[in-house]
């Protein structure tokens, strides 16, 4: 186990949360295109896309953060800090500092969303 805070860590709770909040939108997603095309019924497929969206996006954020963001942990305040402070006791746990976290963001939403047009594409092909 890993301190909390560590980048790249998960946990059953929020894996859960994870596929909950895709399946959410997705839900979204299929209710509005059957207001709007009654015809075309409930979009199911919408609902299975955005679950595996949602977790999908979190274990590729979980994975970058663990493998190109560094962790650093404080020995003084007994937790994980963000950033190298002087004259503080920092120990290196886990990764290393090719990206921060708003960068880990960026790129695993564009990693997700990418995979998720490629599957939209397969799902509702056009003429």
């Amino acid at each position: 186990p890993r301190p909390p805070g560590t980048n790249g860590g998960v946990s059953g709770l929020g894996l859960a949360a994870s596929l909950a909040g895709g399946a959410f939108i997705g839900s979204a997603a299929s209710l509005t295109l059957w207001f709007e095309q009654p015809c075309h019924g409930f979009a199911w497929e919408l609902v299975v896309l955005g679950s595996f969206a949602g977790l999908g996006g979190s274990l590729i954020d979980s994975l970058l953060g663990a493998t190109v963001q560094q962790s650093l942990y404080s020995e003084d305040q007994k937790k994980i800090v963000p950033e190298l402070k002087q004259g503080e006791n920092i120990k290196i746990i886990s990764g290393i500092p090719i990206l921060d976290n708003h960068q880990v963001n960026i790129l695993s939403s564009f990693i997700t969303t990418s995979i998720c047009a490629l599957a939209a594409l397969y799902l509702y092909p056009t003429a």
